[in-house]
């Protein structure tokens, strides 16, 4: 449709993932790797995209917002506990107990007039964490890659064919 229907011809693809597609939690790994999905896919088309078609792709890194994900009938729902893992002291049952009374303090409504004004950037971010939370998130990631990365680097040094 971008191409086909859009005069002049693009548009933005805004991929709402979520600070889970970041960096994984306990208790939420199916949700974390359904985003992780998400997010690959969304770093890979958007390389693939002509630059002719003008069609650009950002993923939204929404942290705890005030919606009925967190707070509906349908709200996303930490994986069901395994009893090996039913001590209060793990991260996956403190993750459990925070989520259970916290509905998120983001306000969605605000969250959408942020989300609009992607819409009108000639040069859109591929990624925007929104909220406070998702943009510690994202530092602590950024941050422990590079050191991870200069830690192990020389450990590529001698890893190929000759």
């Amino acid at each position: 449709m971008f191409r086909e229907v859009n005069r002049p011809i693009g548009g933005r693809l805004l991929q709402v993932s979520s600070l889970l597609g970041l960096a994984g939690r306990p208790a939420m790994s199916y949700y974390s790797a359904s985003k992780h999905a998400l997010e690959g896919f969304s770093e890979s088309i958007a390389q693939e995209l002509d630059p002719a078609w003008n069609i650009q792709i950002t993923i939204i890194e929404p942290g705890p917002f005030r919606t009925r994900g967190l707070t509906g009938d349908d709200a996303v729902q930490p994986s069901i506990q395994h009893p090996a893992y039913t001590n209060p002291d793990l991260p996956g049952s403190k993750f459990r107990e925070w989520a259970s009374r916290n509905a998120g303090d983001g306000d969605p409504d605000k969250a959408v007039v942020v989300m609009e004004k992607l819409t009108h950037l000639d040069e859109a971010p591929m990624r925007l964490p929104l909220h406070r939370f998702a943009l510690s998130v994202g530092r602590a990631k950024a941050a422990s890659l590079i050191e991870t990365v200069d830690k192990y680097e020389s450990w590529s040094e001698d890893v190929y064919i000759k």
